[in-house]
């Protein structure tokens, strides 16, 4: 009767043995989740940053029953919604960003802490492509972000926001004729000022010159006198001058379509061309003038 009893002893410890291990790999199975994703905190909407990078910052909430010490990276993608590969798609400057997501400092505290909060910061170029108006008017820009721990990827969660227009440029610094007798022109001969794409929708520009103040009626001030404003002349492609658009002393619109810059490697530029004719008599010494440039959104004005 006792080897009986032994041998039913050892078969009740062997299943307990079997049921503990069980229980073990069920507790180390979980994958971590995504939550409370924020752009921005909370935004309405992105104000990008002309010719230049604006931080735009996803937050989220990670979560691992495993302990937060168990998650192994924070992965998070920045992308237009309406995007052909979505989050999945290639990085461009346009459309898509991703990048990993950094642990916030004291947000995971080991032993028992099940969860973390990590911080995604997407430099986005000036071109991104907006959607408050224009050819994606109907979508907004997403934000997932995708945990994973030692068992594999957990699940995502995403947030929306609007992108908003970006009208800007730069141009050249200077406009050189050079030297002009009294009575002389630049004939065929044109100066041109570069304008490039600082925004991310097509533009126009503004033109409106002056000698010394903004709407004096010149286009130069010399040591001796000065020149009216309509003796400078431009145009969108070369001309002699005489044949190119007299400028003014109040801002006037040239179609120029300058367009959203879609290249990485390339600014989007378009050139305006310019030409002087001197007075016959009148003005002498060095002159100097100012034309300022402007920029138009250009969205649904072709």
């Amino acid at each position: 009767m006792l080897i009986f009893f032994k041998k039913i002893t050892v078969v009740l410890l062997t299943v307990s043995l079997v049921l503990l291990i069980i229980n073990i790999v069920w507790a180390q199975g979980a994958r971590p989740v995504a939550s409370s994703v924020s752009i921005d905190s909370g935004a309405a909407s992105v104000t990008l940053t002309e010719g230049s990078t604006k931080n735009v910052v996803c937050t989220a909430l990670i979560t691992d029953d495993d302990g937060c010490e168990d998650i192994t990276s924070v992965t998070s993608v920045f992308y237009r919604t309406n995007l052909a590969g979505g989050p999945e798609a290639a990085d461009d400057n346009n459309d898509h960003y991703s990048i990993n997501c950094v642990v916030d400092g004291g947000s995971c505290t080991g032993g028992g802490d099940l969860t973390a909060t990590y911080t995604c910061t997407f430099p986005v170029y000036y071109y991104a492509d907006p959607t408050d108006a224009g050819d994606y008017l109907a979508t907004d820009w997403t934000c997932q972000v995708t945990p994973s721990d030692s068992v594999g990827e957990g699940t995502a969660d995403t947030d929306t926001i609007e992108m908003d227009s970006l009208v800007g440029l730069d141009v050249d610094a200077t406009i050189n004729y050079g030297e002009l007798a009294l009575g002389a022109n630049t004939g065929s001969t044109n100066q041109q000022t570069t304008i490039t794409n600082r925004g991310n929708v097509q533009i126009d520009i503004t033109l409106d010159g002056y000698g010394s103040s903004d709407g004096d009626g010149k286009s130069m001030t010399c040591s001796i006198s000065s020149i009216t404003i309509g003796n400078e002349e431009y145009g969108i492609s070369s001309f002699t001058y005489g044949t190119g658009t007299d400028l003014t002393d109040t801002a006037v619109e040239l179609d120029l379509d300058v367009p959203q810059q879609t290249n990485d490697a390339t600014p989007s530029t378009k050139e305006v061309y310019w030409g002087f004719g001197m007075p016959s008599t009148g003005v002498g010494g060095s002159c100097s003038g100012t034309v300022v440039f402007t920029a138009v959104n250009d969205i649904g004005q072709d």
